[in-house]
């Protein structure tokens, strides 16, 4: 199997492997580092991120652990901001952890089952109500060799953790509350039980959307100067009815069109393949947005192209997910055979 680069001409993935004592990122996963995301990361940001990688044993090239910036308003400015990162993981990141934990420490845990609470107090083992739960607990139990057994427990309140935009819940938390409350509890008492082993790791599903800087202030009144050092209006003819003297219309034979979204049968054909790799609903934006090099809202907001585009590399990863892990940390599509076709 041989390798085309797509955007950067990369070594194979396992030149990406994070040694336990290794002091800096080398140039390979630097650059991976870049094709992920982090190339806006400062130099800091990232040796910090190598440290946890380092200490949890998580592989970012993998997605098992994620470094995020997220805009944050620079204080004592009306509208500067900034990038703040944040590591994060998914629930599966910190199970990896809990069991390296466990045992590093030579101890074995018992994670108990969740229970969810209503608005009333009263416990339910199972949430089948359509309003999302008030409450989950769980609690984690260490048994060291000795027999003795510490408990930890966490209660999370749902309203104390929902991701809400304008008010109302978004993504996984507005279809599926109780199975997201049950992974933030979870997570909590992971970290209760072993705090040095998930010092600075969040689980993404606890942190807040992303916020978006404001746009520039809109452009006070043009002065006077400004219209001299413009020039003279190009005016090719009457102004239509409403329309300001030097102004074309909105729309003409030559206004450039935007480009086409995707179709409906174009997002469930994506939708299917990244299903048969392993992508699973909660990823498969963050996916998308990998593969077509770009951010996206939805889905939905993916043109005919791109989505032709992306289908063409699912295809080429001809179901194996190896090869799309690859794909995404090292911007390599495999190919087989190895004679170029």
């Amino acid at each position: 199997m041989t390798s085309t680069a797509l955007d950067l001409n990369h070594h194979p993935a396992t030149a990406l492997a994070i040694e336990p004592g290794q002091p800096t990122w080398d140039k390979t996963q630097l650059a991976a580092l870049a094709q992920i995301g982090l190339e806006d990361a400062g130099e800091g940001d990232r040796a910090v991120f190598l440290h946890v990688c380092q200490r949890t044993g998580l592989d970012p090239f993998a997605r098992q652990i994620y470094m995020i910036g997220r805009n944050e308003k620079v204080p004592g400015t009306q509208n500067q901001w900034r990038k703040k990162w944040t590591i994060q993981t998914g629930i599966d990141g910190f199970r990896v952890n809990r069991s390296r934990a466990e045992r590093n420490a030579g101890v074995r845990g018992i994670l108990g089952r969740a229970i969810f609470y209503d608005h009333e107090g009263s416990e339910h083992k199972v949430w089948v109500q359509q309003r999302p739960p008030a409450a989950c607990e769980i609690t984690y139990t260490v048994k060291d060799i000795a027999g003795n057994e510490t408990p930890y427990t966490s209660v999370l309140r749902f309203a104390e953790y929902v991701q809400v935009r304008d008010g109302n819940p978004i993504a996984q938390w507005k279809d599926k509350p109780a199975h997201m409350l049950e992974k933030c509890t979870e997570a909590d008492v992971y970290r209760k039980a072993f705090p040095q082993d998930f010092s600075g790791i969040y689980l993404d599903d606890t942190m807040p959307p992303q916020q978006d800087a404001p746009p520039a202030p809109p452009r006070g009144r043009v002065t006077a100067g400004e219209i001299v050092q413009s020039g003279p209006a190009e005016v090719s003819g009457p102004a239509p009815s409403g329309q300001p003297a030097g102004h074309e219309p909105a729309t003409g034979p030559d206004t450039p069109r935007p480009p086409a979204r995707a179709t409906t049968g174009q997002l469930s054909m994506l939708a299917q393949r990244l299903g048969k790799l392993g992508v699973d609903d909660e990823n498969r934006l963050s996916t998308l947005e990998k593969l077509a090099g770009r951010d996206l809202g939805t889905a939905g907001e993916l043109t005919q192209d791109e989505a032709t585009h992306i289908r063409g590399l699912l295809d080429r990863c001809d179901g194996d997910r190896g090869a799309l892990v690859e794909l995404l940390a090292t911007g390599q599509l495999p190919e087989a055979g190895g004679d170029g076709a």
